[in-house]
């Protein structure tokens, strides 16, 4: 069974630079959408929560996963 995993890199700043195909799929976003928006804008979070956060606590793992939400606001 195949899985398909989202990917993408952002800025220092929290901005997405690149997404892979599979996050276009599963978000329902294009990419031109998605390209520059902040990550905070796909993040499914707690509201006492912001994107900014989780990078800080990430950055030295260079990656991590998270729940994001698609166009519809469903978590995936």
């Amino acid at each position: 069974e195949n899985m398909s995993v989202g990917v993408f890199t952002l800025s220092s700043n929290g901005e997405i630079l690149n997404l892979n195909s599979s996050l276009v799929k599963l978000s329902g976003y294009k990419t031109e959408e998605l390209q520059g928006k902040n990550l905070s804008f796909v993040l499914d979070l707690p509201d006492d929560c912001n994107g900014m956060d989780l990078l800080k606590e990430h950055a030295a793992n260079r990656s991590f996963e998270c729940k994001l939400k698609n166009r519809d606001g469903q978590s995936i």
